[in-house]
């Protein structure tokens, strides 16, 4: 994350001054500039969620997805991270928070049922899987408060081919059995749940985030 925002001020100091004050009133292109000799970042952390997002997936996103919005958590790798700040220059995306994630994927659907026609909107997702139920709601919600059924929404999650399991993929006992109807889901077949190269992207960690849990530390 730290080498992430590096990326993001290094960027940032190379736009107008108009364009910081839009972000920030108080900045200039000067003030973001002396910064970056004293903003000091961890290189060696790591996510074992968001690293599904990195190298070979990040290409993917890059052939099959390009005109798609992307949007990067700012822990995303490094390879994710440059695409979504790519697309965002172009409008075509967002970095940073999930809050920020939801806001621009919210701004994007309302931006879309403005319009008289209907339209097929797409956002690669480079984040936790928890969202996707914020997400959907809040889609959801936008839709049913123009009665608008002519917009489609479909939210993607870049994982390594390496990270799922198919109808047609073999195992060593044979072909791989999956429920019936399902062809595709989350994990590696050589073993089960999520994995380093990539399967559900769902944080165990966050997870063990409850209110109890949460209660619990205010207390001590």
């Amino acid at each position: 994350m730290g080498c992430n925002l590096a990326q993001l001020f290094r960027q940032l100091s190379e736009l107008s001054d108009e364009a910081i004050q839009q972000l920030h009133p108080a900045h200039t292109a000067a003030t973001v500039s002396a910064l970056l000799p004293r903003l000091k970042h961890y290189t060696a952390g790591t996510c074992i969620v968001h690293h599904i997002f990195g190298g070979e997936t990040c290409e993917l996103v890059r052939k099959g997805y390009n005109d798609a919005y992307l949007t990067a958590h700012f822990e995303v790798p490094g390879e994710m991270f440059t695409l979504a700040m790519e697309a965002k220059a172009r409008d075509m995306g967002v970095v940073g928070s999930t809050s920020n994630i939801l806001d621009f994927i919210a701004g994007k659907v309302s931006a879309a049922l403005q319009q008289p026609y209907g339209d097929r909107l797409r956002f690669v997702l480079g984040t936790e899987a928890g969202m996707i139920t914020s997400i959907v709601r809040k889609v959801q919600g936008l839709l049913r408060s123009v009665g608008r059924d002519d917009l489609e929404v479909e939210i993607v999650f870049p994982v390594n081919p390496s990270a799922i399991t198919t109808s047609q993929q073999q195992v060593s006992a044979g072909p791989a059995e999956l429920p019936t109807g399902i062809t595709v889901v989350p994990g590696p077949a050589s073993g089960e749940g999520c994995s380093l190269e990539g399967g559900c992207a769902s944080c165990p960690y966050m997870k063990m985030n409850t209110l109890t849990a949460l209660m619990t530390v205010a207390q001590r």
